[in-house]
């Protein structure tokens, strides 16, 4: 695709779109008609045939011109062409300059499109049906968890609120319904429970404040959880950043079976071995260095897990410690440092 001439790869995007539209709307038909049988009730009908503009999804993923010198700028003014500034929706297509760009910037669109589709549906469906925002996977962002905590509770989206906003990579659906059901895997009373409590211990009603809590609160719940440290960061060692991880997670990381090594367990997540390695700089349980005073060993007992980190001066730190690599000792291992601690 990247190699495309680039007009090919939005008409390519635009199809996907237009595709993702169309499905949405046949799946919206299959599920309104399934509940009419259900029910045995004659719903009416409505016209929604037309699919959803894939430049109108392109706004929405893009965030319109949010950030930008044309801030301040809405779809229906760009769209027809009444920006004094000459901005236009072409302006607002990505580079898709890597693979990874492009494949994450088509499933936005994908996802944009079929959300768009059902929205405009339930807003005109003369049956008036609640819907819900349902998070897909096992783990969603804390901003979801709240906004999903609502289960069906929502008539239109003039009383979503922030319920119609979306974060990037956000994959939720919005699902319909005309009575009362159970979605697998969708559990809007456990996430009510969990930004309640969060809610609860918050410094303020901002409700970002809540969210911070829910983070800590939950960090191997939520996608964007987080591990607070229970002492400062070491003003001689530099914060782990790609390289760094690169080498933990290749070498060690959940699900690897590298030979000869040892790996995280494949229950932790990444954000849980990043704070596993970072506690165990911040606050060892014991620490050895080399003679020259360029490598430090620190190793630390974390859920059951006695992890060893190693860190390295190097020309480019400037006399400053760098994360080399950081790994769970195997027995043998820990069993001398004990004997070498006690």
């Amino acid at each position: 695709m990247l190699r495309t001439d680039p007009m090919n790869v939005k008409e390519f995007v635009r199809e996907y779109a237009r595709d993702a539209s169309q499905l949405a709307n046949d799946y919206y038909d299959v599920q309104r008609r399934l509940w009419s049988e259900y029910a045995g009730v004659d719903f009416p009908g409505f016209d929604h045939a037309e699919l959803i503009d894939p430049d109108r999804a392109l706004w929405q993923v893009q965030g319109g011109f949010s950030d930008t010198d044309y801030n301040g700028l809405n779809y229906t003014q760009v769209k027809e062409g009444r920006s004094r500034a000459g901005a236009s929706i072409d302006d607002l297509w990505p580079s898709m300059s890597t693979v990874d760009d492009a494949q994450q910037f088509v499933a936005d669109m994908i996802a944009a499109s079929a959300r768009l589709t059902t929205q405009r549906n339930v807003r005109i469906d003369p049956t008036k049906p609640r819907w819900a925002r349902v998070p897909r996977g096992s783990k969603t962002c804390a901003f979801c968890v709240m906004l999903a905590s609502r289960g069906f509770a929502y008539l239109s989206e003039d009383s979503a609120g922030r319920q119609m906003q979306y974060h990037d990579k956000c994959d939720c659906d919005i699902v319909p319904s005309w009575g009362r059901q159970i979605l697998k895997g969708y559990d809007p009373k456990r996430f009510a429970e969990m930004y309640q409590t969060a809610k609860s211990a918050a410094s303020s009603a901002d409700y970002r404040q809540a969210l911070r809590q829910m983070r800590r609160m939950y960090p191997d719940q939520v996608k964007d959880g987080t591990w607070p440290l229970s002492a400062p960061w070491p003003m001689e060692v530099i914060r782990p950043q790609g390289h760094g991880w690169d080498h933990v997670f290749d070498g060690h990381g959940p699900g690897t079976r590298v030979p000869h090594k040892t790996h995280f367990p494949d229950d932790w997540s990444e954000s849980r071995v990043k704070w596993a390695v970072m506690e165990s700089i911040a606050n060892p349980d014991y620490v050895s260095a080399a003679k020259d005073g360029n490598r430090e060993y620190l190793s630390k007992l974390m859920d059951g897990q006695h992890i060893r980190v190693w860190l390295q001066k190097r020309r480019n730190t400037h006399g400053r410690f760098a994360l080399h690599t950081a790994y769970p000792m195997t027995e043998h291992e820990w069993r001398k440092i004990w004997r070498m601690t006690n």
